[in-house]
This record gives C-alpha cells, structure tokens and sequence, in this order.
C-alpha cells in the first residue's frame, strides 16, 4: 500500500487499492490482539492517502475530456468549412475534401471520450456535420451528370455537322467551318464518362475525312500550277525563238 502513494496512474493505485483490502479481509491471517488496532489505523490511513488522489484523477479526466472536446469540435468545424467552399468547387475539389473528410472522421472517432453532459451534443453535431456535407457533395455530382448531358448533346449536335460537312469542297466556306467546330468542342465540358472515348474518336474522324481530302485536293491543284507553268514557259521560250 505503500509503494501505491507514489504509483503516477492513479486509476491504477486505487484498483491495486482494491485488492489489497480484499486480501486484508478474507485471506490475510489474524494478528495478534495487541498488534490488530495498530496495524488497521495504518493500513487505513495509507488507504486514505490513496482514496484522496481521487480528486487529482478527476481533474486530470475533466481536463483530457475537455481537450478532446475541443479537438473533436474543430473537427466538426473543419468538415464544416469543407462542406462550404469559398469558391464554386468542381470535380478535383470534391475528391480531395471527400479524402479529407473520411480522415477527419477516423480522427473523431478515435479521439478519446468528452464531458458526459456534452456527449450527445457533441455526436450530434458530428453527424448533422457529416450529413450535411454528403448532401452538398451529392447535389453537386446530381448537378453535374446534368450539365455533362446537356455537354454530350452539345458535342452531339458538332459530330453532326461534321460529319454532313466532311466531303465539302467549298473551301471557302467548309475550312472555317471545322476550324471553328474543332474550337467550339475544346470549349464544351465534360461529358459523362462512358462516352468520352467514343463521341471524341466519331468527332476526329470526321475532322480528319475533311483535312485529308482538303490537303489531297491542295497538292493535286498545287501540281496542276506547276505543270501549268512549266508548259507556259515552254511556249514563252519557243516565242522567243520565233521572234529572233
């Protein structure tokens, strides 16, 4: 008993404490009659000395539940301002502060225990917290499928037009065209996931119909100039001939 006065964990001391008193009343042998009054007066007072550390316990309890109190209410704040961002967030966002959240709530849950008249609060504002980013990240994506359909029938309506444009041999008209057409999609925006690969590879293919048979015809005209002015040359020199 002793030695338990100076044992640092006092939660520790007492439940020692404990066992020694039941040692005390049920095995240890009686002492002779002259002895008894004395050693108990100071088993008790040793035992005393122990029990008044109880005090120190529950102050160092109260002030761990309060710092985890404190912790765990940052916590809830942080998922908070996440669920609140200052600036309109997009995809790259989401996937982080959902990384973010699901670490923050590990850490909540492993954070030890708070002043029991604040417990339930404390769990309710936790999961109101959490709840109410779930629904802001959900009513984003919902959001978002939609404006990357309304993106695929946009994308859409551009294969179409090149593909009725791709033999077009106005050049004067059907360059521009697809020039713009290839400047229109780069400012479109996602489309859903599925039919990235596909609308992309329909698009380029009409583009590239229309660029190749483009260049095709430039370099046949391109050689027509060349055999034109070569046989204008011949008959300029034959002239010259003619004329000396």
């Amino acid at each position: 008993a002793k030695e338990l006065e100076n044992e640092p964990v006092i939660q520790k001391a007492l439940n020692e404490l404990q066992y020694l008193h039941k040692l005390w009343k049920e095995e240890a042998e009686p002492v002779a009659e002259e002895f008894r009054e004395k050693t108990w007066e100071e088993f008790k007072e040793i035992s005393n000395k122990i029990h008044e550390r109880k005090s120190e316990l529950s102050a160092s309890i109260e002030k761990e539940q309060t710092e985890n109190l404190e912790k765990k209410n940052e916590i809830i704040a942080e998922i908070k301002k996440l669920s609140e961002p200052s600036e309109t967030p997009n995809h790259n966002y989401w996937q982080n502060a959902i990384k973010r959240v699901e670490d923050l709530r590990s850490e909540f849950l492993k954070t030890g225990s708070v002043p029991r008249k604040l417990s339930n609060q404390n769990w309710n504002d936790f999961k109101t917290t959490l709840r109410g980013f779930n629904t802001t990240k959900n009513n984003y994506y919902k959001s978002l499928k939609g404006s990357q359909q309304a993106n695929l029938e946009e994308k859409l309506k551009l294969i179409q037009t090149a593909q009725d444009n791709m033999n077009n041999e106005e050049w004067d008209i059907s360059v521009p065209l697809f020039k713009k057409l290839q400047e229109d999609w780069k400012k479109v925006g996602h489309v859903p996931k599925s039919m990235t690969n596909k609308i992309w590879d329909e698009f380029r293919d009409a583009c590239n119909a229309f660029f190749n048979n483009y260049r095709e015809k430039s370099n046949t005209s391109t050689d027509n100039w060349k055999e034109n002015y070569k046989n204008k040359k011949v008959l300029l020199d034959e002239l010259k001939l003619v004329s000396n």
